[in-house]
């Protein structure tokens, strides 16, 4: 992975991470100032500012999936192929959750994708956060990595025949 994709990656899910913990802190651990407002006076703030981050995470993942998870476990690298599994297993019902919250209209689908987005995000988190840990000890250590020539989603990589040379006479 290029240095400049890893530095988008870990910044969309600092920014995504971060305004979603703000935004869970003063939702259920903070109590409003006034006592007859219905939500904390910063709710919309950390609300609107995860919900807008959120598509950068989403496309970031779907860059990395392919351009960096598919191609290593197609090139057979081990090194954080279970924290790698465990990011792609929780991001679709993540995001998906993320969006079902907003639509639902029952109180009891509301919550139960609140639970829903709240577990698997802290699984991504954590599983993020082992990945990117995984990864730098194995370039510390000097451990062969693919490289981005060598770990590409080229079509000779994921199955697809391979352009055939041309022939001059």
């Amino acid at each position: 992975m290029h240095p400049v994709e890893r530095r988008l990656l870990t910044a969309s899910n600092a920014l995504v991470g971060l305004t979603g913990l703000g935004y869970a802190a003063v939702r259920y651990l903070l109590t409003p100032e006034d006592p007859f407002a219905a939500s904390h006076p910063a709710e919309p703030f950390w609300r609107d500012a995860h919900i807008v981050s959120a598509p950068l995470l989403a496309l970031a993942i779907g860059h990395f999936a392919w351009h960096h998870g598919v191609a290593y476990w197609r090139d057979g690298a081990r090194e954080g192929r279970a924290s790698g599994a465990i990011m792609l297993g929780t991001a679709l019902p993540m995001i998906l959750s993320g969006a079902l919250i907003q639509t639902a209209k029952e109180d009891a689908w509301r919550l139960a994708w609140v639970a829903v987005h709240l577990v698997t995000s802290a699984m991504w988190l954590a599983a993020c956060a082992t990945h990117i840990i995984i990864h730098r000890r194995a370039r510390r250590a000097g451990r062969p990595l693919p490289t981005k020539g060598e770990t590409t989603a080229s079509p000779e990589k994921i199955g697809a025949p391979a352009a055939q040379p041309v022939r001059s006479n």
